[in-house]
């Protein structure tokens, strides 16, 4: 009984240890992108999230067009710029995914914003839900939404937003 107390105690102190010395997570989209070595678009989505798991970003553009892993350019100009998390060589517990539109005139309409949790790693498995970030930005003003994604909806494209563009 006092060797499970005296273990549990280690644990905290352990846990509490480790937290000290791990540096802040930047929650900043446009860091991360610099970070990535890449810049904000005329119009652009980046999801920002804070573990190692695999999430994936898809926009559908005014024509009805996905952008995501699966189709990383668009007929409208816009493209995947940074895919994050999917190759276990390239794991981070700071990732980003960015599609964007360069140029002076984006299309305009409507564009569809979906998350979708593809992997669970095994390091992070007992994180769920993943919180995370939207940071959508056209011609300069930007727009932030929250959101979290589950388990229950693995390898489900959800729809957390939309928004125009004139």
């Amino acid at each position: 009984q006092n060797l499970r107390a005296e273990i549990g105690s280690l644990n905290v102190q352990l846990r509490d240890s480790v937290a000290a010395c791990t540096a802040e997570p930047i929650t900043n989209a446009d860091e991360r992108l610099l970070q990535q070595g890449s810049s904000t678009g005329v119009v652009n989505v980046a999801l920002i999230w804070n573990n190692r798991h695999d999430l994936d970003l898809m926009v559908v553009d005014p024509n009805g067009e996905e952008i995501s892993f699966r189709n990383k350019k668009s007929n409208s100009g816009g493209y995947l710029d940074i895919d994050m998390n999917a190759s276990a060589s390239q794991r981070t517990g700071q990732p980003i995914e960015n599609i964007k539109w360069d140029g002076d005139e984006p299309p305009a309409g409507r564009y569809q914003v979906f998350v979708m949790l593809y992997q669970e790693h095994d390091d992070n498995q007992a994180l769920d839900p993943t919180p995370f970030t939207l940071a959508i930005s056209v011609r300069g003003q930007t727009e932030e939404v929250f959101g979290n994604i589950s388990s229950a909806q693995y390898r489900m494209p959800v729809k957390f937003h939309e928004f125009t563009v004139e």
